[in-house]
């Protein structure tokens, strides 16, 4: 068993891979959300809301962060590529 002193380290090690985590996670909605709205404006009569992954993407990875095994524990990357497959 790790000591008071130890655990501390390892929370505070921790904390601060998780502040990184989420810049990387800022960083990649924000990209995606910029990609999506570009998306939305080239196809304005298309019902990207119709197919899960297709919008909100980042926001299904946050809640994936809370619960692994939603939607079958699918990944991201998973539910982008069929949700995206043979759009242009």
């Amino acid at each position: 068993m790790a000591t008071v002193a130890q655990n501390i380290t390892t929370i505070t090690t921790q904390a601060a891979v998780l502040d990184s985590l989420v810049t990387q996670f800022l960083a990649a909605k924000a990209l995606i959300d910029t990609a999506e709205n570009e998306i939305r404006q080239a196809q304005p009569t298309a019902n990207h809301h119709a197919r899960a992954g297709r919008i909100r993407l980042a926001l299904y990875a946050h809640a994936l962060m809370g619960n692994p095994g939603l939607n079958g524990g699918k990944t991201v990357a998973a539910l982008a590529a069929e949700a995206w497959t043979g759009v242009s």
